[in-house]
């Protein structure tokens, strides 16, 4: 009885289809930041004891971390927790969330550039249903690095009276 062979060839291919398919089971891990000042805790089946994600800080999460999130929470609709890079733009769609203008997704520059409208503006755009109150935070401290006008520093201290704009 004699021995099967195998070219080198043939079992190069062989390999690399079960390289592939073992890849294929194995999540792909995405990075979920936390662009706020308080810490924000989520529990997933892939982390069933969860996770506390402080303040600018992430964790990696699998898509089926991301869709369980998706259907239990709105963290991620509402901006408290961001996926890095490409796939935030690409979640946002799918969501039907609108990214640009949206307070609770702006970088830092961006709110600045808020900040320099003019008064009546900024007035009308703090007033809208857009900001939410954690999003307020991130503004005043922005704000507070600025030089505004008095005029605007009223118009933030109406809108956040625990905040001290005049202290530096």
């Amino acid at each position: 009885m004699s021995e099967p062979t195998i070219n080198a060839t043939d079992l190069v291919n062989a390999m690399q289809a079960i390289a592939a398919q073992n890849n294929s089971n194995v999540p792909t891990q995405m990075r979920l930041n936390n662009p706020n000042k308080f810490a924000v805790g989520i529990i997933t089946p892939n982390k069933q004891y969860g996770v506390n994600i402080l303040p600018g800080s992430f964790t990696m999460v699998t898509q089926d971390d991301v869709d369980y999130l998706l259907a239990t929470c709105t963290l991620l609709q509402e901006g408290k927790l961001v996926l890095a890079g490409e796939k935030q733009k690409e979640l946002a769609q799918s969501m039907g969330v609108d990214m640009d203008g949206n307070a609770n997704f702006m970088s830092d520059e961006e709110i600045k550039k808020k900040l320099s409208m003019n008064a009546n503006q900024l007035r009308k755009w703090l007033n809208s249903e857009e900001i939410k109150p954690y999003v307020l935070d991130k503004i005043a401290t922005i704000a507070k690095g600025m030089n505004l006008s008095l005029n605007k520093i009223q118009i933030l201290q109406d809108k956040l009276p625990n905040f001290d704009f005049m202290e530096k």
